[in-house]
């Protein structure tokens, strides 16, 4: 008895909750054509904010590396899209924000790699600048959404108008002091732009001072060997020319003395010229 009992309480328990089940799903239905879906939180991966930036995502010049960011999507066209635009200003200003941050924390250090500081600060300067822009066209339409909420937010979104128009106003005023923020830390940028050319500059400097020495050095070392080698070619052609005198030396002396054997032989003979000229001279004195 009591299994049959038991038995007729979930069938009748099944006859009312699929009715129930089918008319809440045909109810959501009926909700979703009239405009009444319900709101959502739509992740956005922080590579999307912003394409200048997309290259830094995930890493630690990204504020939302890990847990990304997210905004509530009540599917009204014309809010989502402030919402959406104004979510991606105000989240580029803080990645920028950031990664300024951590390249200035990087200047401080020992080792610096300049040319790719110099290419993030040229990207993260380009977004600033177009910052300034957006923020205050987006700024605009807010103003004008803000005017028009109450026929944009018409019928089963009607009791949504108070809270999106105080939501939309404090993003405007937000989206305000953004061009300000863009101006402050883009002068910081250039600040830091030009302390890593000037000391590019200098490194530059040192690298062709220190390039200028080492030629100064291997031109030295190359005129003290020229110098070297000259000194044994005139040690060489030195000691050529003293054998030279000392041959020429020798040929004198041996000229010298053949010349005074020949003198003497001459006086030899005539001095016995002398005598024969005397001997006949006495012949003549006699006769």
């Amino acid at each position: 008895m009591t299994t049959k009992k038991s038995i007729l309480c979930i069938t009748l328990l099944v006859a009312l909750l699929v009715p129930a089940v089918a008319f809440a799903g045909f109810f959501d239905s009926v909700k979703k054509a009239a405009g009444v879906e319900k709101d959502e939180e739509v992740k956005i991966e922080s590579k999307d904010l912003c394409p200048q930036l997309a290259a830094y995502a995930g890493t630690k010049y990204d504020p939302y590396a890990e847990e990304g960011v997210t905004y509530t999507k009540i599917n009204v066209q014309q809010v989502d899209d402030f919402t959406l635009k104004s979510l991606k200003l105000t989240k580029t200003m803080d990645f920028a924000s950031k990664l300024i941050s951590e390249t200035s924390a990087e200047m401080a250090g020992a080792e610096l790699e300049k040319e790719a500081m110099l290419k993030r600060l040229a990207d993260v300067q380009q977004v600033l600048t177009a910052l300034v822009g957006n923020s205050q066209e987006v700024v605009g339409s807010g103003q004008s959404l803000v005017t028009s909420l109450p026929s944009v937010l018409a019928g089963p979104k009607a009791m949504k108008v108070k809270s999106v128009t105080k939501s939309v106003k404090e993003s405007i005023t937000s989206l305000t002091e953004l061009p300000d923020k863009a101006k402050k830390l883009g002068e910081d940028v250039k600040n830091m732009v030009a302390k890593l050319s000037t000391e590019s500059l200098v490194d530059a400097a040192k690298e062709v001072a220190d390039d200028k020495i080492e030629q100064g050095k291997e031109a030295v070392a190359e005129a003290q060997q020229a110098a070297g080698e000259a000194v044994e070619q005139a040690k060489d052609t030195a000691g050529e020319a003293v054998e030279q005198a000392k041959d020429a030396a020798a040929d004198a002396t041996e000229k010298a003395g053949e010349a005074a054997a020949a003198a003497g032989d001459a006086a030899a003979k005539a001095g016995e010229q002398v005598e024969e000229a005397a001997e006949k001279a006495g012949e003549a004195m006699d006769k």
